[in-house]
């Protein structure tokens, strides 16, 4: 699953509170919900990496040399697993996510395929604007 950024940035927002117990059950609820989606701090320290550098977006040829590679659709997920961050749907997201953590052994679907290749070909038009 992806991650849940409304509401971590609003959990986030509470770090400002001004007792130290408030701020400590922000780090908690900020825990809880990344653990509802099987995620850990370390997962959101490589999101808002990724979104930093997602400011400067590499062409998808750096990511994917050649259709005709094995696993050229794992590259291309990998791809849009960093940069699109904040750009996908939750579903979109989700299945991107999904792909990104296959084996290469795995065969996409023709349909799987096609939103793949629509979901990088809409990451790319995002970053070039």
């Amino acid at each position: 699953m992806s991650l849940p950024y409304d509401k971590i940035g609003k959990a986030v927002a509470m770090l400002e509170a001004s007792t130290d117990a408030e701020k400590l059950a922000a780090v908690g609820a900020i825990d809880r919900l990344l653990k509802s989606v099987g995620k850990s701090f370390v997962d959101l320290g490589d999101a808002i990496s990724a979104m930093q550098s997602s400011k400067r977006i590499l062409p998808r040829s750096e990511a994917a040399s050649t259709s005709a590679s094995r696993n050229h659709w794992l590259q291309t997920a990998r791809w849009c697993r960093i940069y699109g961050i904040g750009l996908l749907s939750e579903h979109e997201a989700e299945f991107v996510d999904d792909l990104a953590a296959s084996d290469q052994r795995r065969r996409l679907t023709p349909r799987q395929a096609a939103w793949l290749e629509l979901i990088a070909s809409r990451i790319s038009m995002r970053g070039a604007a």
